[in-house]
């Protein structure tokens, strides 16, 4: 739902940039819901305009988010129009729209996963500076952090808690980078303990008798066809 209203609320007629395979898709997939949904009731209650009301809404954000997916493998959004080729341009179309991102910059901006990371980040280190702030406001400060900052500003209590909020951000943040580390170590050791049976349920692995089988890949090795599914999930996400 965050993917749809991010098409339909967020760019509901912008041309410009770029949107993920995963964006397009999640879109595509709760549009064809509320579109199924419209024409329901339509039905059921006899009213007949529901669905053309919802399509012509939503024509717009739809148009421009297949544009943007284009932009995405580097393509003009005129691409689109390679499905009025019979059969073939429809086919033609759908293969690019399921290829994955151009890595890093194209012509037509960064990389939509780049900017979700950044988004994310900048959504947690505003979090940070909320609870440094909030410590500050309800005087639930660091005693030791306080008094070194204290020190610094010579005193001055304005200056002392702007010192104190960047002081406890960057312990913070380190807080938080040693819990992800941490996790990550426990991830991997949780990963090291399970079985090959496991390890195939849980990426979706099969193994034919003398291969290993991840999508359309084939591997001599578990370990390869699991680093790879992993790689693969994380560069998704």
């Amino acid at each position: 739902m965050e993917w749809y209203l991010k098409v339909v609320r967020d760019n509901y007629a912008n041309f410009n940039g770029r949107a993920s395979r995963q964006e397009y898709w999640m879109f595509f997939l709760f549009n064809m819901i509320f579109a199924f949904v419209a024409a329901f009731l339509d039905g059921f209650l006899g009213l007949g305009f529901l669905y053309i009301l919802y399509a012509l809404a939503l024509f717009i954000p739809a148009f421009a988010v297949g544009i943007r997916r284009l932009h995405d493998v580097g393509k003009s959004g005129w691409w689109l129009l390679i499905c009025l080729i019979p059969i073939i341009g429809a086919i033609w179309l759908l293969i690019l729209l399921c290829t994955d991102s151009n890595p890093g910059e194209n012509s037509y901006g960064p990389s939509p996963k780049v900017a979700k990371v950044i988004e994310e980040e900048t959504a947690i280190e505003d979090q940070l500076y909320e609870i440094a702030w909030a410590e500050v406001e309800n005087n639930n400060i660091k005693k030791s952090l306080w008094a070194k900052s204290f020190s610094y500003c010579n005193g001055d209590s304005d200056l002392s808690k702007a010192k104190y909020i960047k002081l406890r951000v960057n312990e913070l943040r380190e807080e938080e980078r040693n819990r992800l580390q941490q996790e990550q170590l426990q991830r991997e050791e949780t990963i090291k303990n399970r079985t090959d049976s496991e390890l195939m349920n849980d990426y979706g692995i099969t193994f034919d008798g003398e291969l290993y089988h991840y999508e359309t890949y084939k591997y001599s090795k578990l370990k390869d066809a699991v680093n790879y599914a992993k790689s693969k999930i994380k560069n998704n996400a």
